[in-house]
C-alpha cells in the first residue's frame, strides 16, 4: 500500500490545492485502496496487486472527467501551463524575491515618510528661524528626493524579478520531496509572519491614538506636528512589514500553486496585472497632486491604505466576473 500511496501523491503533485481537487485524490485513493484488497483477497502478492492498481487507476488524463477535475488535469499536464524548476532555481527565486521585498518594502516606506520633513521644517520654522520660502524649499526637496529613492526601488528591484512574471500565470512543477520541504518551510514562517503583520497593526494604531490624544488634550502645536510625523513613521514601517510578509507568501504560493496561484486564479491574475500597474500610478499622481494643492501632507496619506482596499475590492469583482463567463 505504501508503494501505491506514494504513486498518488506524485499523481496530484501539480495540481492545485483546491477542494475539489482534494475531493478527488480522496475518491481515488478510496478507489485504489478498494481494489487492492480486493485483489489480495483474490490470491494475488503485494507487487501484482499494487502493479494492477497502478496500471488501472494510474492515468488522471483517463481519469480526470470521472473525477470531476479533468480542467486541472488538462492544465497541470499543458506544457505551455507548466514550468520545472529545480531545487536551485527555487532557491533562487525566494532568495531573489526576498531581495526585492526589501528594496520595494523600502521604497514605498521611503514614499510615505517623504511627507515628514516638510511637516516637520514647515510646523516648526518659527522656532528654526527659517524663512517661509527657504523652509518650504528645504521641505519639497527632501520630499522629492525621498520619492525619487523609492521610485528608483521600484523600478530596478521590480525588473530584477521580471524574468519570473511567467509564474503569474504558469503552474509550477517541483519533486515531491521539494514540494514537502516547502510545505514545511512556509508553515515554520506562518507564525512568525503572523507576529509581523499583528505588529504593524498594533503600530498604525498606536499612531492614530497618539495624534488623537494630543488633538483632544489641545496641547502645543509643536506636539501635535511631532504626533503626525510619529503617526507616518509607524505607518511607514507596518506597511514596510506588510510588504515582506505579503511578497514572501506570495512565493511560496506560486511555487505551490496554492492560494491566489490556482490554475483557475492564475488565469484571472492576468486581467489584474495588466490593471495594477496603471492604477498604482494613478494612485500617486492623486497622492501627490491632492498633497500640493492642499498642503495637508499630514492626513493625504490615508489615499494608500484606501487605495490598497479598493485594489483588493476590484481583484475580487475581477475574480467574480471571470468565474462568471466561465460559468
Amino acid at each position: 500500500m505504501d508503494a501505491i500511496l506514494s504513486y498518488l501523491n506524485n499523481m496530484f503533485v501539480n495540481l492545485p490545492d483546491t477542494p475539489e481537487v482534494r475531493r478527488a485524490r480522496e475518491e481515488l485513493q478510496q478507489m485504489m485502496e478498494d481494489k487492492y484488497q480486493e485483489l489480495r483477497q483474490a490470491g494475488k502478492t503485494d507487487n501484482e496487486a499494487v502493479g494492477q492498481v497502478i496500471a488501472e487507476f494510474g492515468n488522471l488524463e483517463e481519469l480526470g472527467e470521472e473525477l470531476g477535475i479533468s480542467s486541472q488535469v488538462s492544465d497541470a499536464h499543458d506544457p505551455q501551463k507548466l514550468i520545472a524548476m529545480s531545487e536551485g532555481e527555487v532557491q533562487t527565486y525566494l532568495s531573489a524575491t526576498a531581495l526585492s521585498a526589501r528594496k520595494i518594502s523600502f521604497g514605498v516606506a521611503l514614499c510615505i515618510l517623504s511627507a515628514v520633513p516638510l511637516i516637520l521644517i514647515k510646523g516648526l520654522q518659527d522656532r528654526l528661524g527659517l524663512a517661509d520660502n527657504l523652509a518650504s524649499a528645504i521641505g519639497l526637496g527632501a520630499l522629492l528626493l525621498m520619492v525619487a529613492i523609492g521610485v528608483y526601488n521600484f523600478i530596478v528591484y521590480g525588473a530584477a524579478t521580471e524574468r519570473y512574471d511567467a509564474l503569474e500565470r504558469s503552474l509550477v512543477s517541483i519533486t515531491p520531496g521539494l514540494r514537502t520541504r516547502l510545505l514545511k518551510e512556509r508553515e515554520v514562517e506562518h507564525g512568525k509572519n503572523a507576529r509581523r503583520i499583528a505588529l504593524g497593526v498594533v503600530l498604525i494604531l498606536a499612531g492614530v491614538a497618539l495624534v488623537a490624544i494630543l488633538g483632544a488634550l489641545e496641547l502645543a502645536e509643536v506636539y501635535l506636528i511631532l504626533s503626525v510625523g510619529l503617526l507616518l513613521a509607524c505607518v511607514a514601517l507596518a506597511v514596510s512589514q506588510f510588504i515582506q510578509v505579503g511578497m514572501r507568501w506570495e512565493a511560496f504560493d506560486k511555487l505551490l500553486n496554492t492560494g491566489d496561484y490556482t490554475a483557475e486564479r492564475r488565469r484571472g491574475n492576468s486581467q489584474l496585472e495588466r490593471f495594477s500597474g496603471p492604477y498604482w500610478m494613478l494612485a500617486l499622481v492623486v497622492y501627490l497632486g491632492w498633497s500640493f494643492y492642499t498642503g495637508n501632507w499630514g492626513f493625504t496619506w490615508i489615499v494608500w491604505p484606501i487605495a490598497g482596499v479598493l485594489y483588493g475590492l476590484i481583484g475580487a469583482i475581477l475574480g467574480a466576473a471571470q468565474r462568471d463567463n466561465r460559468s
